[in-house]
């Protein structure tokens, strides 16, 4: 529903139709009254917010308006029909439309509708309430001006309006219905016919009372200006202008120059070129694009924020702070990692602790907590501001005095202590170690064949027993030598399957002449139970001989085909040999390695695991 109210006007009643949502023919809801429950009112203008509607009684129909009125008008005839008086604030001008919206009340279908706010009357019938028309009936002394033959009606016809007179005097036309005026007096003066024949008349020309045209130019040659000689050009056709004034203002500016007020300058926020321009006291320079050349006198003050781009500024944070304590200050906001900031200066630029500034040691990023170098004189709080400067600040104590991290790698060292004359020419890596270079820069300093001996003697007549440390070699052969006689060790005993131990004790159980009986050793080519003596001795591919460098060697075929649990006979001397009597490396560790008689050839190779288990490889 679309209603029209001139915005502004008030106490203004309109009616309004709600439906009763349970009805299928949509008939009106009746009974309805100001309080009933649930029943709401609400505004909203033009751009605005809701606003609601304070309902309130009225006795009758046709009561006199009160704001939030609401009264049904006649349940019988027209159920449905209710009259709300809106509030003046509601169509109050400024706005385009109101919206009206009810709503809440049992069985109450919503029911909205909207005024348009018009800046005319419909309701005017003689100018629509537009103060640029006439307030007055047409035909009537200052009305407005219609066709006809009435008063203060124009008589028109074929769209021609005659006129018969000109301010009561009849009006004449010339033969050619040419209307004759007579132009007795210009501008309120009395005109003659000179006045008329010099000032109007004019020609085209170059002598008194004509104009020198050329191509429809005027050309004029000044010699006053408001009574006062021009003085000579310097210039041709460039005229001198004095600008003593300025719409009627004097120049402020020296002889020869043009002063500028800028505070009336029309458009301030246009770029403007300055150079060589002072600028007073009195006027605001909103930015300057360029370098400043220089200042002349000391700059005053700033009152407000200075700001630099981000390459520039030496600020990293600022805020102000949740907390505080002796030595520490927890930010505002987190910075994104943990020791971000250590080296970086911290200062307290107002609030609690002001003008104090401390460097920052340690910072965690998960609690925002700042740690400093020394204790607060005053400790920060929430109010404290803070500032966060980078810098590559040392940590220092109380008197300002640089303090070291931890000196226990430099026992009988301080910072007062003087350093050796030639300690500069060190070159010092970041893990703090010397770099040697060529000699040429050690003079004084060798290492002679006397050290080396001496650092011998030194390693090899030292107490084994003060050098115990678990894993260090000291320990090994401290170990070694606590180890006993092996020979003294029974056999098979504790040794794991597939040790030398293992296999000596399990195979070697018996004297060896009780193993030579016929049926105990298979060898290859000859019949199972075939006495191996017999072969030793009887057989001539059998016996002994040397190799290309002078060593003895079992002939092939002979004893160096008996097997040991897969193994020849002189490859189980090998393994036996560097066991009990070869070098032995990775002692003491999770794998033991085994060399052979000639300190070279890896034999055997041991692995033990967590349990003491150990396990052998060979060969």
């Amino acid at each position: 529903m679309l209603l029209s109210r001139l915005a502004g006007q008030t106490s203004q009643s309109v009616y309004i139709f709600i439906q009763d949502s349970s009805s299928t023919t949509g008939a009106g809801l009746t009974g309805l009254v100001f309080n009933t429950s649930g029943l709401t009112a609400y505004y909203v203008r033009t751009l605005g917010s809701s606003t609601q509607i304070t309902l309130a009684t009225l006795s009758l129909a046709t009561s006199a308006y009160s704001s939030g009125g609401f009264k049904e008008i006649d349940a019988t005839n027209m159920p449905g029909v209710y009259r709300l008086d809106l509030p003046n604030a509601a169509i109050a001008a400024g706005a385009d439309s109101v919206t009206v919206y009810l709503r809440g009340a049992t069985n109450m279908a919503p029911c909205v509708f909207n005024l348009d706010l018009t800046a005319w009357n419909n309701q005017d019938g003689v100018h629509g309430g537009l103060s640029c028309l006439p307030n007055t009936a047409c035909t009537t002394n200052a009305s407005l001006l219609t066709s006809g033959t009435g008063t203060d009606q124009l008589s028109v016809s074929s769209g021609r309006v005659d006129i018969g007179k000109a301010l009561g005097t009849a009006v004449t036309l010339d033969a050619n219905n040419v209307l004759n005026v007579s132009a007795k007096y210009l501008g309120g003066t009395l005109l003659t016919a000179r006045d008329i024949g010099a000032s109007v008349l004019l020609s085209a020309g170059t002598g008194t009372g004509q104009l020198d045209f050329t191509s429809g130019v005027v050309k004029a040659n000044a010699t006053q200006w408001l009574g006062g000689t021009i003085p000579a050009v310097n210039v041709t056709g460039v005229p001198l202008v004095d600008l003593k004034y300025t719409l009627g203002t004097i120049s402020p500016a020296a002889a020869g120059y043009v002063g500028i007020d800028w505070g009336q300058v029309t458009n301030k926020t246009t770029a403007n070129a300055l150079t060589g321009t002072t600028i007073a006291t009195s006027q605001v320079v909103a930015s300057v694009s360029g370098a400043v050349g220089s200042v002349t006198g000391a700059v005053g003050s700033v009152t407000a924020a200075v700001t630099l781009s981000a390459g520039d500024s030496p600020v990293v944070a600022t805020g102000t702070a949740t907390a505080g304590s002796t030595n520490t200050i927890t930010l505002q906001t987190a910075l994104g990692a943990d020791s971000l900031v250590n080296g970086c200066l911290i200062k307290i630029t107002s609030g609690t602790g002001a003008d104090q500034a401390r460097v920052i040691t340690g910072y965690v990023d998960a609690t925002k907590v700042v740690t400093v170098d020394r204790n607060w004189t005053t400790n920060p709080t929430s109010s404290s501001v803070y500032a966060i400067l980078y810098a590559d600040a040392p940590k220092v104590d109380s008197s300002l005095a640089v303090t070291a991290g931890t000196v226990s790698d430099k026992t009988g060292y301080s910072l007062t202590q003087a350093f050796p004359a030639n300690f500069s020419a060190l070159a010092i890596t970041a893990g703090g170690a010397v770099t040697v270079g060529t000699n040429n820069d050690k003079a004084g300093y060798a290492l002679t064949s006397g050290e080396h001996t001496n650092i011998a003697g030194d390693v090899l007549n030292a107490t084994a027993s003060s050098y115990n440390t678990a894993g260090t070699i000291g320990n090994k052969i401290n170990s070694a030598a606590s180890a006993g006689d092996p020979w003294a060790t029974a056999i098979p005993g504790a040794y794991g399957a597939g040790t030398a131990g293992n296999i000596l004790g399990n195979n070697l159980n018996a004297t060896v002449s009780s193993r030579m009986a016929a049926g105990n050793v298979t060898v290859g080519g000859y019949a199972a139970g075939q006495d191996p003596a017999t072969l030793v001795l009887a057989t001539p591919a059998n016996k002994l001989a040397t190799d290309t460098s002078g060593n003895v060697v079992l002939q092939a075929g002979g004893l160096n085909n008996v097997l040991i649990d897969g193994k020849t006979l002189p490859a189980s001397l090998q393994i036996i040999g560097a066991v009990l009597a070869g070098n032995t490396s990775g002692a003491g560790t999770g794998t033991e390695v085994f060399k052979g008689l000639d300190g070279a050839t890896t034999r055997a190779t041991d692995t033990v695991d967590a349990s003491g288990n150990r396990s052998w490889v060979y060969g």
